[in-house]
């Protein structure tokens, strides 16, 4: 759940510098902060899945496929750690959910 937020902070972001609007409708640092801290919470967790609580950890899920397309939110080197792991849920069709 934090990569779709993460994509929403950078897009709204990307979105204020290409139409010109000046201001953000909240504090001045509030949209870099939550980039920050979104950014480095999960990179905490990445390239697992889940890891707390310890008994729900998960190494791989198919939806994190999603962080590297269409959000673009982790970079190469973790989306390829993301890939190798997803070998672990591929079936012979689809992906084993």
């Amino acid at each position: 759940s934090l990569g779709p937020c993460l994509a929403a902070v950078k897009a709204f972001k990307e979105w204020m510098s290409m139409s010109g609007m000046p201001v953000a409708p909240c504090k001045d640092d509030t949209l870099d902060i939550l980039e920050k801290n979104l950014q480095e919470q999960l990179f905490l967790i990445l390239p697992n899945e889940t890891i707390k609580p310890a008994e729900h950890e998960r190494d791989a899920d198919s939806a994190l496929i999603f962080l590297c397309y269409p959000l673009g939110v982790v970079p190469d080197s973790v989306g390829l750690d993301i890939l190798e792991r997803l070998k672990k849920v591929m079936g012979h069709i689809a992906m084993c959910r």
